[in-house]
């Protein structure tokens, strides 16, 4: 596999919902403890794409997490959100400064190995909750962890006015290559 370059996408204007979820149902569906849950608000937060926002409150807990694919499916279904998005600030002051899981099983994705639109939404969070009077930020974020694929996200968050712009962006490399021809055959003469 050859990394091709450095790939930066801007994504949508955020919107933000309350999820309306108990810590017990959110813990049930991640399959941790209660205690292991941040104190921030659960919501959904969409940069494109619908994702339903949980914070951990220490980075033990993201890989020991159990989730229960059912009923994130369902309640994620509920919420029309794609899944759910966690994250957790590694705190160890590091160029990697928060750890990122994401499951979708709604979607037929039980865990994205590196997801931009739940990154984006994890961005707007912060951006919102923990970053509110700062004009700009950014962080690297790691995702895959858990399920042995690797990932590395660049996330960045921009104000202008009222409007907040999200930036996701990372190495692409190249895992397959090929050429797809159209039209109809040509006849040998």
């Amino acid at each position: 596999m050859r990394v091709e370059a450095c790939l930066f996408m801007t994504q949508g204007a955020p919107a933000y919902r309350d999820a309306g979820l108990s810590r017990e149902t959110v813990a049930k569906m991640l399959g941790c403890a209660e205690s292991d849950l941040a104190g921030s608000p659960f919501e959904v937060v969409s940069t494109g794409v619908p994702w339903l926002i949980v914070e951990l409150s220490r980075l033990e807990t993201i890989s020991a997490l159990n989730p229960d694919q059912g009923l994130i499916a369902s309640q994620c279904k509920g919420l029309r959100a794609a899944g759910v998005t966690v994250f957790v600030e590694r705190g160890d002051g590091g160029p990697v400064r928060i750890r990122v899981r994401t499951f979708a099983p709604g979607e037929g994705v039980p865990e994205d190995p590196v997801c931009g639109s739940g990154n984006g939404s994890v961005v707007a969070f912060l951006a919102k909750h923990k970053h509110a009077g700062e004009a700009s930020g950014s962080y690297v974020a790691e995702q895959g962890i858990e399920i042995g694929r690797d990932g590395e996200i660049h996330a960045s968050w921009e104000r202008e006015g009222d409007a907040l712009r999200v930036r996701i962006g990372g190495e692409a490399a190249v895992v397959a290559s090929g050429q797809l021809f159209l039209g109809s055959p040509r006849r040998k003469t």
